[in-house]
């Protein structure tokens, strides 16, 4: 069934987990300009701080992903290029229940773009508070490593799991997991050039916006046959590039604005290029890939491949 399909193919963490492509969030990149009206030493933009835009007649919201803060003032004008992302910001919070063995932690919205993902434990009562981070595998985890996988779930959901203090600390019995994501519009905001600010930022009014990239890389989730197709390929190249598949397989898994991909070895290229690795891209909604995706794409795959090979888009 396509249920059975969606979950991972994996009950616990193994050596590679398998997480369907999530939503992903349209990304632009936003110079924000503010005149204080009194003189300041810096200004502080907030995590979430958001922005509007339109495609078409309909609205998004954008947000920025961490807090910044601008100290380059001059003649008490501030200003600083900022990269915002589309979606809701959303927050879950659960109970550990070591009582009940078949406790799940699933996230209730299927259009989470995973790579938005935080996960914070609250323990003792709240005085001890600890991030997990998403791992992508065992290699390197102990039995005290704060990680946390991410695998498919039921509905098109995805499901967070803890370690079993072998692979992964569990956490303690009666913590607060909180859970924070961005809920994704997938490729709906692609386009979105004018952006206005939604409030004052650090509590001042004058802030003037100017698009320098406009919204790109917003896409679905990866299909029931997508996954079909991805996910035994995915185990086999268990999460390092060697042969040509492998770095189709690990950039269309991780990266679902890809539409389309080529890669060919530089002993195929005329002439002869040895030690390099070439992959053409397209991305969903634009001509071939911008260059900031390319470099995103670039730095993510050229981690997983080996040291003698460079990597050329």
């Amino acid at each position: 069934s396509s249920i059975t399909v969606f979950q991972s193919l994996f009950s616990r963490p193994t050596q590679r987990i398998f997480t369907p492509r999530s939503f992903n969030s349209a990304e632009a990149k936003i110079t924000v300009v503010i005149t204080p009206s009194s003189a300041v030493s810096s200004i502080v933009v907030p995590e979430y701080t958001s922005f509007t835009s339109r495609v078409g007649s309909n609205t998004y919201t954008f947000s920025t992903s961490e807090s910044q803060v601008i100290t380059n003032g001059v003649n008490g004008v501030y200003s600083m290029t900022l990269n915002v992302f589309e979606g809701l910001p959303t927050t879950e919070t659960f109970v550990v229940n070591s009582a009940n063995t078949k406790q799940r932690f699933v996230v209730s919205n299927p259009t989470i773009d995973i790579s938005s993902l935080s996960v914070v434990v609250y323990e003792d009562g709240g005085q001890t508070i600890t991030p997990y981070t998403k791992a992508d595998n065992i290699a390197g985890v102990t039995s005290t490593s704060t990680v946390h996988f991410v695998q498919g779930a039921e509905n098109q959901q995805y499901e967070i799991v803890f370690g079993d203090n072998v692979f992964g600390k569990t956490p303690k019995d009666g913590s607060t997991v909180v859970v924070k994501y961005r809920a994704s519009s997938g490729e709906l905001p692609n386009g979105a050039s004018l952006f206005v600010a939604d409030s004052a930022i650090d509590g001042h009014t004058s802030v003037a916006v100017t698009t320098v990239t406009s919204a790109s890389g917003g896409a679905v989730s990866e299909s029931v046959e997508s996954i079909r197709y991805n996910a035994p390929r995915a185990f086999q190249a268990q999460d390092r590039a060697v042969t040509v598949n492998d770095y189709e397989t690990l950039l269309t898994n991780k990266f679902s604005d890809i539409q389309a991909i080529s890669v060919y070895g530089g002993e195929d290229a005329d002439p002869p290029q040895f030690g390099k690795v070439f992959i053409s891209v397209d991305v969903f909604n634009a001509f071939g890939a911008p260059e900031s995706r390319k470099t995103i794409f670039k730095n993510y795959i050229q981690d997983k491949t080996p040291l003698t090979i460079s990597v050329v888009f």
